[in-house]
């Protein structure tokens, strides 16, 4: 069993809203059954299910947030 949704921080949600409306790739590094994974990919939208929060990205699953490790604006890689 997957354990409980821990919620994030404001700023970062903030911040992964910010990235999604102005349309950035980033390089996003996070848990992926228990695995580190990095991908460079656009961030489409955040959504709520079942009182969990996801990002939606152009090319990967939904992601839940607390699995997020780091973002890192393109410019910045």
């Amino acid at each position: 069993m997957e354990p409980a949704y821990q919620p994030i921080s404001c700023t970062l949600y903030d911040r992964l809203t910010d990235i999604a409306v102005v349309g950035r790739r980033v390089k996003l590094t996070y848990l992926e059954e228990g695995n580190q994974k990095t991908d460079l990919v656009m961030i489409k939208d955040l959504v709520t299910q079942r009182k969990e929060e996801f990002l939606i990205t152009d090319q990967l699953p939904p992601i839940r947030l607390d699995r997020i490790i780091s973002v890192t604006e393109e410019d910045q890689v």
